[in-house]
């Protein structure tokens, strides 16, 4: 269980980091989807990792186990992070508007 406790701390520290780099990287930009697709990217990437670390990385993976783990933790954590960069992304880009008119 202990595993998975450091799975949500790390995806919400994530989910965090995400809105906020992505709320200064549209300001700067003004490409929000381009921000929201790293994100995306990023957010998909550690969930197939978190579905890894439930099982500690052995080598002996129980196979039902790792596809129930990539089929519904890994688009719940990845939505976890592109919520908030889509939204950060999206406050950014009028920010950058109103900036640049």
């Amino acid at each position: 269980m202990s595993a998975l406790v450091a799975v949500v701390v790390r995806t919400l520290v994530l989910a965090g980091l995400s809105w906020l780099t992505s709320l200064l990287d549209t300001m700067s930009t003004g490409a929000w989807l381009r921000t929201a697709l790293v994100w995306l990217a990023v957010g998909v990437l550690v969930g197939v990792l978190a579905a890894l670390q439930t099982q500690d990385f052995s080598a002996d993976l129980d196979r039902d186990v790792l596809i129930s783990d990539l089929t519904s933790l890994t688009p719940f954590i990845a939505g976890l992070v592109v919520v908030p960069a889509a939204l950060g992304g999206l406050l950014g880009r009028i920010l950058w508007e109103s900036r640049t008119r």
